[in-house]
């Protein structure tokens, strides 16, 4: 019984001096009892990105920092009601002290310098995004008629010839023709990018990096693009060249195995498809995409590097193709090197497994590329809408 209420009284003594502490200034007591929570930039991101995104559709740097301006205001008169409104309601519920509003004051103040901050940090390099993609950046495509008539035109020269002494004869043919298209193409790009990066000479050093990111950024883009069309036209006519050399119908041997075509093209596709499944799981994790409830995929947590990773895993996915169809040629001529009759027959066999991994590389494109347009233009409409509710509260 003593001890108890021993114990009693040393709770009421600790309780004493707290409140003895509290009202002469204890320095954390404030701390202790003051929730008010003030706005960071997470919270106001978005409304953020709303206004960068009207001051892009500027045409002029002039134009867009007087766009960047109005928006800036709007935001941080915002913020501080908001704060003012966060401050008087802790001083109704706690008590209206010195103290107290002095403590709250100080938390404003912190948080708002932590806000202003992060929206200079975030303005700061949508400025150098911005300035960049202004800058003329319009390099012609591959002269695609002069490389369309020197494939023509090397598949003619080597028409006599046969199996990879025409292959080879063709690619002696091609390969400096390409390389002097694409010459003059970099030579264009390289004026171009040396008349963008001297611009950004006007701006500050932070949205410079930025600037020079950006303009990184787009090269990488550019050189991608024109790769891909290049390749699209040379591998188009290369492909026909060799399926015409390693298969002519009077020297084809028929395995009497007739299933081999269609179980070594099962086997290319199945391994084909599993790299391509993994490879997109792997970068859509990367960037936070998900798959929803209805099996389609959700972009709302894209990371900040999301159109390239895209862009490399449709390149990816189109380069496993390619080595899929050199795959299933090795097949083909190895067959036809160890087989020991000679049937028309062979030659449909091998065309329909070649046609049939065809097919498949163009439905993998087609429903890659539709499920991430969908996605994005899923998430973009989702952004709108929540930029649009926000602007209603407002």
């Amino acid at each position: 019984m003593k001890a108890r209420i021993s114990s009693l009284r040393r709770m009421a003594a600790l309780w004493s001096l707290l409140a003895i502490l509290i009202v002469t200034g204890f320095p954390y007591a404030t701390n202790l009892f003051s929730e008010a929570r003030f706005r960071t930039f997470s919270d106001d991101r978005g409304r953020v990105e709303g206004f960068l995104d009207r001051a892009g559709e500027e045409t002029t740097l002039q134009e867009w920092e007087d766009a960047v301006q109005r928006g800036r205001d709007a935001v941080r008169g915002e913020w501080e009601r908001e704060a003012d409104r966060a401050i008087e309601e802790e001083l109704r519920e706690k008590g209206d002290t010195p103290e107290l509003r002095n403590e709250l004051t100080a938390q404003r103040d912190s948080a708002r310098a932590s806000w202003e901050a992060a929206l200079a940090d975030e303005i700061t390099r949508e400025r150098g995004t911005w300035y960049a993609r202004m800058q003329d950046m319009a390099v012609p495509q591959i002269d695609q008629q002069a490389l369309t008539q020197a494939l023509r035109d090397a598949t003619s020269a080597t028409d006599s010839l046969t199996g990879s002494e025409r292959i080879s004869a063709w690619d002696a043919l091609i390969d400096p023709q390409a390389a002097g298209l694409t010459a003059l193409w970099e030579e264009h790009l390289g004026t171009l990018l040396a008349s963008a990066r001297q611009a950004g000479d006007i701006l500050d050093e932070q949205s410079r990096g930025a600037f020079d990111r950006e303009i990184d950024e787009i090269e990488r883009t550019l050189r991608r693009e024109f790769t891909l069309e290049k390749n699209s036209l040379h591998y188009r006519e290369r492909n026909s060249v060799v399926w015409d050399s390693l298969f002519d119908s009077s020297s084809l041997r028929y395995e009497s195995e007739q299933g081999r075509a269609d179980r070594v093209t099962e086997d290319i596709l199945n391994e084909t498809r599993e790299d391509l499944a993994a490879e997109e799981d792997r970068v859509l994790a990367r960037n936070n995409v998900s798959v929803d409830g209805s099996g389609e995929l959700d972009f709302s947590g894209l990371g900040d590097n999301w159109e390239a990773e895209l862009r490399d895993l449709i390149e990816k996915g189109l380069e496993k193709w390619n080595r899929a169809q050199e795959t299933l040629f090795n097949e083909m001529t190895a067959w036809k090197e160890n087989a020991e009759n000679a049937y028309d027959e062979g030659d449909r066999i091998w065309q329909e497994a070649y046609e049939k991994l065809c097919r498949a590389r163009e439905e993998w494109y087609q429903t890659i590329t539709a499920e991430i347009n969908d996605g994005i233009e899923k998430w973009k409409q989702k952004e709108k809408d929540r930029d649009g509710q926000r602007d209603q509260r407002k």
